[in-house]
């Protein structure tokens, strides 16, 4: 089997020269099944990626994350192509009309070209099934009534807390009005509440996962990258934590950073402020770009530090 091929764009570190190159490690996914190729031209040596608090070459791309995470879980080997996003494209997408990323190319089925995050999720699932890692939306006929319903109300959670996500990313702003703040502490509160949810419907299912005991699935990879980096958004961008009543949502988040093909594949909390920074609307460019450089200049940081509960079972 030919490795699958996955255009991601490259960390906006590395555009400006930000972190130091020569201590950055080229980083693979589990299994070294995963090579880094860099279309700048770069000279990036193929080597295990061990340590995980290290500047990440991939920008904060959920989307990216999503997928990466997924071809890791299937355990399918695959290559990673980092683009310039500032820079033309590579001629094979170009020459498709292809003008975003990610994009994945499978060579074991004519060079198939997928660029939208539905169509390379459904693709990855039809074409390479895993049953011990399937997440079936149609749901089989072992599961009750109760569990379809309970089952939905996640997926319908998860995209609600996304959509308030993205509401309070557009909303921020780096001179507000009093009606603006005012604004943006009720779009903040909904986005508070939204987790909130998020917490009652994972009691429900009282699993170590979004759906299973046993392993991630699909809607882990979905969901593991967008809590992080709400979390990391929330803290660096309001000083707010998400509230410790949330208990299954920070056990959640436990087990999200023991995981170890998150932790390969997650940026740093620089990287993230700055790929959400850049979706901003940023009132003053001086103050924006005196931040943006702050964030490239600093040195990479990972929250993944989480509360102690009393009676919390730690894993052996």
């Amino acid at each position: 089997m030919k490795p699958l091929i996955i255009y991601v764009k490259q960390s906006y570190s590395l555009l400006r020269g930000g972190f130091n190159l020569q201590q950055t490690t080229p980083f693979v996914s589990c299994e070294s099944l995963a090579t880094i190729i860099d279309l700048n031209n770069n000279e990036l040596q193929q080597q295990n990626y061990e340590q995980p608090l290290k500047p990440s070459l991939l920008c904060a791309c959920p989307i990216s994350i999503e997928i990466l995470m997924l071809l890791s879980l299937k355990q399918l080997p695959f290559d990673v192509k980092l683009c310039n996003a500032n820079k033309m494209l590579p001629e094979e997408l170009c020459y498709r009309m292809i003008h975003q990323l990610p994009v994945l190319i499978d060579p074991n089925n004519g060079h198939q070209i997928l660029e939208y995050r539905m169509d390379i999720v459904d693709y990855i699932e039809r074409k390479y099934p895993t049953k011990t890692f399937e997440f079936n939306f149609s749901f089989d006929n072992h599961c009750n009534d109760n569990q379809h319903q309970l089952n939905w109300k996640l997926i319908t959670v998860i995209h609600m807390v996304n959509r308030r996500f993205y509401h309070y990313i557009q909303q921020q702003t780096r001179s507000p009005s009093r009606f603006m703040l005012n604004d943006l502490a009720a779009i903040r509160q909904q986005l508070i509440n939204g987790l909130g949810e998020l917490n009652r419907v994972l009691t429900l299912f009282g699993t170590r996962y979004a759906m299973t005991d046993e392993q991630p699935t699909m809607i882990d990879c979905h969901m593991m990258p967008r809590l992080h980096q709400i979390r990391v958004i929330l803290k660096q961008m309001d000083g707010i934590e998400i509230p410790n009543g949330l208990r299954c949502l920070w056990q959640y988040l436990n087990e999200t950073y023991e995981w170890n093909i998150f932790r390969r594949w997650c940026p740093s909390d620089q990287e993230i402020q700055i790929h959400w920074l850049l979706k901003m609307n940023n009132s003053s460019q001086r103050q924006f770009r005196m931040k943006l450089m702050q964030l490239i200049r600093s040195s990479p940081t990972y929250s993944f530090d989480c509360p102690v509960y009393e009676n919390q079972v730690t894993k052996l």
